[in-house]
């Protein structure tokens, strides 16, 4: 069996792969709410994706690493991916690459912006996947009354980055974004993104030019020596790496621990089906050999948060 431990708030995202694509694995697949370690004594064999990882809270990750110990006692009966304390977050891997010289801009926190800050800039929260929380800034001005509406909508001031932005847009005026799926020892080209906007979360370009384009990517593999390097860099073993191109230099723009592996088969129109297809399959592949452990039993699990109690009389 395969655990997913997962967010309660994000358990969606493997889903409408193991109803399709990945039905020979449905069974084989399990989702675990974090809350629900909390409430058993025992864990069965099996492989554990530690997952959503961008969206615990410091004290929460602590409590599943000392999950992950207990379960490492066993190697023969638990293969585990992602740990929680070791994986690094998208702030950090981003300053991590831009030290490095591989990516050529800066995602930084309001309480630490420099001086010599490259406009323009656009503002995200670390820890989520929404992309933008803002238009493009260009001056100090505009900067502070951005980042002032966000903190009045609720937004963490604490979590806000403001991220240098790159124009990587053709001489067609298209914007590409890349992912690979790392499953396991396998790093599986996802698709191509084509859009005539920045911000690209969703194709709106997606011709005949654009369909062979992304097929030719997924069958020739061309990044994966990077992208393995990248996910040393982050210390993770699980999830979708998402970049794009800039002078021939590969941009990371985040690790998403617990991504979405396909859409319903019904969101996609019949032109998309065979690179879906040919995504979903090297995709189960991978997802079988990471469910390798066969034995049947539980690792026992105890859980307590370390409390310092001092009497009063």
């Amino acid at each position: 069996m395969i655990f997913h431990i997962c967010h309660p708030i994000n358990d969606w995202p493997p889903n409408a792969f193991f109803k399709a694509w990945g039905k020979p694995m449905d069974r084989r697949f399990c989702t675990l709410h974090i809350n629900q370690i909390g409430r058993t004594d025992s864990l069965p064999f099996g492989t554990y994706l530690f997952s959503d990882l961008e969206l615990f809270s410091e004290g929460q990750k602590e409590l599943l690493a000392t999950v992950w110990d207990q379960l490492a006692e066993y190697p023969e009966n638990a293969v585990l991916q992602n740990h929680p304390l070791r994986a690094i977050s998208r702030y950090d891997l981003l300053k991590k690459l831009y030290e490095s010289g591989q990516n050529l801009f800066r995602a930084l926190r309001l309480s630490e912006l420099p001086s010599d800050l490259r406009f323009p800039v656009f503002l995200r929260m670390e820890h989520d996947h929404k992309g933008s929380r803002s238009p493009l800034i260009e001056n100090w001005d505009q900067l502070e009354s951005e980042a002032a509406k966000l903190v009045l909508d609720g937004l963490n001031p604490n979590r806000l980055l403001a991220v240098e932005y790159l124009e990587t847009i053709d001489e067609k005026g298209l914007y590409r974004k890349y992912s690979y799926f790392k499953i396991g020892q396998r790093f599986i080209p996802r698709h191509i993104f084509f859009s005539r906007n920045w911000v690209n979360k969703d194709p709106d370009i997606a011709g005949d030019e654009q369909i062979r384009e992304e097929r030719a990517f997924l069958e020739s593999n061309p990044h994966e020596d990077f992208i393995r390097d990248a996910f040393a860099l982050a210390q993770i073993d699980y999830g979708r790496i998402d970049y794009s191109i800039m002078d021939g230099k590969l941009q990371v723009w985040e690790i998403n621990t617990n991504p979405i592996v396909t859409l319903p088969m019904q969101k996609y129109e019949r032109k998309h089906i065979a690179n879906q297809e040919f995504f979903a399959l090297q995709a189960l592949a991978a997802f079988q050999e990471l469910d390798c452990i066969k034995d049947e039993g539980r690792v026992p699990i105890s859980l307590r948060w370390p409390l310092q109690i001092t009497a009063h009389r």
